[in-house]
């Protein structure tokens, strides 16, 4: 029975600043996401390729493929002085001159006729003739024979063939060479690098030995078929060209004996799969791997991320199955670095993307009280809160909507993410069934009614950019039955929110949304939800129900359980924490992202937080001090005002002081995640974890 495949599912979302254009440095310290089962029963694993050696087995052999990457292309110019470039795919005999013939293809092609005579910018004789066209292609993107008259061309002016997608050349081009590559002459080269171990080094290829694996070779003449995406609707219809392949009868051998064979980037699959196919050692291979394709030889593959609609995203379909979308969103997950649990990276959403770890100051009604956007964007704030609860009643989600959504309506250009009222709803001890809750307007004693239904319908008129799912919070200490409920409640709850998400029109486009676990302190009742929650497959994940008055090693005990069950691939949100300790104590746990009224209300109070620990303004101490808050503080309010008159301000109960004391409390929160995300980096996470907890639990 025959199958089709359809190539749009083979297409997602690839930003341009996933698309590194430049070799990292060094080699190794390239990002390795490692999939299940590579090591027997672990679930995906960030790691580098340096890590590589302690994944393999003794009795392990890698394959790679040793092809050297011929200089290609060839910029040339033609007698009437206009521009021609060549670039060389392979090969095609010799002509009875005796020069070296290849196939190629020549710009801007149709205006290069058969017969043209092509020199080096600054040379007097022909180096290339052009010949007739081999495959044609009506849009004049075809390959053509070309002659070369004087082969040497190729090392003086011939430069690496890099993807399309890179923008400019190497400034060293043997990084563009495996440091295994072969060279057996230019006849005998690939029109492009086999990029999987353009990753390795000679120290880790002495690594693989020292852990017992072998290297074996093959060689595989690469093509230009590699850059050419799926533009067939199916994937059936595609065809692609022949290549040249090797596979050493040594590597036959080794492979037969072998733990496991690890083939080193798609074209070693290609050519063992091809000579296990055919039992031809040597030869030409059109093996298309893709839908259900049997593999003979190949037990583990290391490779690199693939383009949308290529065929090399096909071959590690049929190679792992359809976890490759799982881990393609993992690598796409945009973590730079990681330190332990801890990590940074970056959360992509419509509207751009925003760095994490990342704190959200809270605008309860849509703004930070007594800031405006002007002074949040000068803070550098990049994701914002506001509160559905309060903004359903007043002004109600309907004039928001009418009024532009929550971004015009409040003059803020960054990302916004409303939560669903859940906590603000259970403080008022509503009515709580299974399909919802009914409380009294806090503004007027109307009843209202929520549901996680409505939750997700008013949340798309606010038009935010993340929406959180109606949860049900319970206070703590709370019995287990309490909890049980809360963890049941909030697990069906989120179900429905899930599905009517998806149905509801009148919201963003790409409006992400976001789960909550619940739990309590209870670690099995944590681990349940977190995989209840997970089940539904969200954009991202909150943990709810923590820092409501429990002692704090009970909330790293909840944390440290639910964290790893979390998806690496989706942000993690611990609601309601914002004190600077408990931040950097979670971030060392994996949690990305917070929220919390702590900084701007304390400052509302004359509480400061500096980078010496906790200020109180209102002491009589600072009456007459003519100093900042923090001499070590960049914030516009410690460059202008002293200590002196921001208590002046304070004990008159000006407004001004509100503003002026909150600039600079979320100046240093923002900060702390700064620090944070460079100790990450840095590898020096626990550090600061350390300074700071000894600084502020004085």
């Amino acid at each position: 029975m025959s199958t089709t495949t359809l190539m749009d599912a083979y297409d997602y979302g690839l930003p341009e600043s996933s698309i590194a254009q430049a070799p990292i440095e060094p080699r190794t310290a390239a990002r390795l996401l490692v999939g299940p089962g590579v090591v027997a029963g672990t679930p995906p694993a960030d790691a580098t390729v340096g890590n590589l050696p302690g994944l393999l087995r003794p009795g392990d052999v890698l394959v790679v493929n040793d092809s050297r990457v011929l200089p290609a292309r060839l910029s040339l110019v033609k007698a009437t002085g206009g521009r021609a470039e060549v670039l060389l795919i392979e090969p095609c005999g010799r002509s009875d001159g005796g020069t070296d013939e290849w196939e190629a293809m020549v710009r801007p092609g149709r205006r290069v006729p058969v017969g043209t005579e092509l020199f080096e910018p600054d040379g007097s004789g022909p180096v290339v003739v052009v010949g007739e066209e081999i495959d044609p292609d009506p849009e004049g993107a075809g390959t053509r024979r070309v002659r070369l008259v004087d082969p040497s061309v190729v090392t003086r002016v011939g430069t690496m063939p890099l993807p399309p997608y890179i923008a400019h050349d190497l400034a060293d081009p043997e990084r563009y060479q495996t440091v295994y590559s072969a060279d057996r002459g230019l006849a005998d080269r690939s029109a492009a690098a086999p990029t999987a171990g353009l990753h390795f080094t000679p120290e880790l290829l002495a690594a693989f030995e020292a852990a017992g694996a072998r290297l074996a070779r093959v060689d595989l003449a690469i093509g230009l078929d590699t850059f050419r995406p799926v533009t067939t609707s199916t994937a059936e219809e595609h065809v692609i060209h022949t290549e040249r392949y090797t596979v050493p009868e040594e590597t036959v051998a080794v492979c037969a004996t072998a733990g496991r064979v690890v083939a080193v980037g798609t074209t070693a699959v290609r050519a063992l799969e091809s000579a296990a196919a055919t039992g031809a050692l040597t030869g030409r291979t059109d093996l298309y791997i893709h839908g259900s394709y049997g593999f003979r030889v190949v037990d583990v593959l290391v490779t690199n991320f693939h383009l949308p609609r290529s065929s090399l995203l096909l071959l590690v379909e049929a190679f792992c199955g359809p976890v490759w979308r799982d881990l393609y969103a993992t690598a796409l997950a945009e973590v730079e670095a990681s330190d332990g649990a801890a990590r940074t990276g970056r959360v992509l959403t419509p509207r751009g993307s925003y760095r994490t770890p990342a704190f959200m100051p809270v605008g309860t009604r849509g703004a930070v009280k007594s800031l405006d956007a002007a002074d949040l964007e000068a803070l550098g704030a990049e994701v914002v809160l506001a509160n559905t609860y309060h903004l359903m009643l007043r002004p109600g989600a309907p004039t928001v909507a009418a009024l532009g959504g929550l971004h015009r309506f409040t003059g803020w250009n960054g990302h916004t993410l409303t939560d669903s009222g859940g906590f603000q709803v259970h403080s008022l001890r509503p009515k709580v069934d299974n399909e919802g809750v009914t409380f009294a307007s806090v503004y007027d004693g109307a009843a209202t009614r929520l549901t996680p239904e409505t939750a997700v319908e008013i949340q798309g008129l606010l038009g935010a950019d993340i929406q959180m799912v109606l949860d049900v919070c319970a206070s703590l200490p709370a019995t287990p039955d309490v909890l049980r409920v809360a963890v049941d409640r909030t697990a069906d709850w989120a179900a429905r929110a899930r599905a009517h998400h998806d149905r509801v029109e009148d919201r963003p486009e790409g409006q992400a949304l976001f789960g909550i676990v619940q739990g309590g302190t209870d670690v099995a009742l944590r681990v349940e939800s977190a995989e209840r929650t997970v089940a539904l497959d969200f954009d991202g994940y909150g943990i709810g129900g923590l820092s409501v008055g429990e002692p704090r090693h009970e909330l790293l005990e909840a944390l440290a359980v639910t964290v790893p069950v979390l998806p690496v691939d989706r942000p993690r949100y611990l609601m309601g924490v914002g004190d600077p300790v408990g931040m950097l104590e979670a971030i060392a746990l994996g949690v990305d992202q917070f929220d919390c009224v702590a900084p701007t209300r304390a400052a509302r109070h004359g509480s400061m937080w500096t980078s010496s620990g906790r200020l109180n303004l209102r002491n009589a101490a600072n009456a007459a001090d003519d100093g900042p808050i923090d001499a070590a503080c960049p914030c516009t309010t410690c460059a202008r005002w002293s200590r002196g008159y921001l208590r002046h301000l304070q004990s008159m109960g000006a407004p001004t002081a509100w503003r002026l004391c909150s600039i600079h409390n979320l100046t240093y929160v923002l900060g702390l995640m700064d620090e944070a995300r460079a100790a990450i980096a840095s590898g020096t996470v626990s550090e600061l974890v350390g300074r700071t907890r000894d600084l502020w639990d004085r």
